[in-house]
């Protein structure tokens, strides 16, 4: 078991007694932790502003990469032997032998600052990238399996307010315009060239039902959006006044959720 409350790294074998081991020590005086954690042949990796540690599964420390800046994002391989950290801090991807563990190559991706979010498939790797408020994310994704890696840009709609959240498997992509657990989910087919949408997972349907379940009513909800909120919203984003998360509160829809709606929302913010 992986807990990332107090980051609690514990095997729990039905013949054995529950452990744990905390990673405190190893992590050092952050009062906060903002990085994520990965796991690959029987290996913790754990991302924590300037460093990753690593452990075995019992939460054992087994090495350092320290010298990283603002290391967010993690992507291991299944067998646990490379490992790609997102480095927001100075706009790379890092390439890890977690066998030193050492650094054996860095992908430049000043064109896409602030990547955060990884997901690897196979021997492509899809970045979420943008900065936090300048609703400029986005997703690009790099043959890892070549020597020096290209960036190529994924079409998949509006940019977003900060990196999206990524997850790929095989030709499909599925990506969040924020950590927001109501946030809309947005499926690609990425086996050509162009990604193409598949559709839009409704991320406040869940929350909905189950309001409904406990007040004694079964069955789905509305669309979220509809086009009065759509008329309201696009007449409110010109306005500075109006920031888009106070609109989207508002109009009791998330961010993202608006941002997926209205694909010329960042030219209604500058008109």
């Amino acid at each position: 078991m992986l807990a990332a409350a107090g980051l609690v790294a514990a095997p729990a074998p039905a013949a054995f007694a529950d452990s744990a081991t905390y990673l405190n020590t190893f992590l050092g005086a952050y009062e906060r932790w903002e990085g994520d954690l990965a796991t690959g042949g029987g290996q913790v990796f754990v991302s924590v502003k300037d460093r990753i540690v690593v452990t075995d599964s019992r939460g054992l420390s087994t090495g350092t990469v320290t010298g990283l800046s603002g290391a967010a994002g993690l992507a291991s391989t299944q067998d646990g032997t490379r490992l790609y950290a997102a480095l927001s801090g100075s706009n790379e991807v890092a390439e890890i032998d977690t066998s030193g563990p050492t650094i054996t190559r860095r992908i430049n991706l000043a064109s896409y600052p602030c990547p955060s979010k990884l997901s690897l498939s196979g021997d492509r790797l899809w970045v979420g990238y943008g900065c936090a408020g300048t609703w400029g994310g986005g997703v690009v994704s790099l043959d890892v399996d070549v020597t020096a890696p290209e960036p190529q840009p994924v079409e998949v709609g509006p940019r977003t307010y900060a990196a999206p959240l990524v997850a790929a498997a095989g030709d499909t992509l599925v990506m969040s315009g924020s950590d927001d657990s109501q946030d809309d989910l947005t499926v690609y087919d990425t086996s050509t060239t162009s990604a193409t949408l598949r559709g839009v997972i409704d991320g406040q349907t869940n929350a909905g039902l189950a309001a409904a379940k406990a007040r004694g009513r079964t069955g789905g909800r509305p669309t979220v959006i509809t086009p009065e909120l759509l008329r309201g919203a696009r007449d409110m984003l010109p306005n500075p006044a109006n920031s888009i998360t106070s609109i989207a509160k508002l109009l009791g829809v998330t961010p993202g959720t608006l941002s997926n709606h209205i694909p010329d929302l960042h030219q209604l913010r500058t008109g």
